[in-house]
């Protein structure tokens, strides 16, 4: 799972007022392009292939409202050297204290804040955006 490369490329394109961010097609890849097409963070996004090297890509259109990208910064939380578990009482505190966007991974998978309170679960801080 390498989370790195995808909020590298999120910022980079945020910081370069980018239309759409390329990420390597993968499961995490995907799963957290749903998330954040599911909370309005990315307009759209779509499965490419380059026909020529047979590479395939996600391809995500970041949200703008009035010439601002919706997202200001993506942050890994948790690091292999130093793991973030939080039950599910510890995630709704940390929401309504810092109103900010969470990722996690859960037994669930890999969910949204909002989708661990629904199943009422905790689990592995992966990412943070604002």
């Amino acid at each position: 799972m390498n989370i790195n490369s995808f909020i590298s490329s999120l910022n980079n394109a945020i910081k370069k007022k980018s239309l759409y961010v390329v990420f390597n097609y993968n499961n995490t890849n995907l799963h957290l392009c749903k998330i954040f097409f599911n909370h309005n963070f990315f307009f759209s996004y779509k499965k490419s292939i380059n026909f020529k090297t047979g590479d395939i890509y996600l391809i995500a259109y970041l949200n703008y409202f009035n010439n601002k990208c919706s997202l200001n910064s993506v942050k890994r939380i948790s690091k292999p050297s130093l793991p973030s578990y939080n039950s599910n009482y510890k995630l709704t505190f940390k929401k309504i204290k810092t109103n900010h966007f969470f990722v996690i991974s859960s037994s669930k998978g890999i969910v949204s804040i909002s989708d661990a309170n629904k199943y009422k679960i905790g689990g592995l801080l992966l990412l943070n955006a604002y």
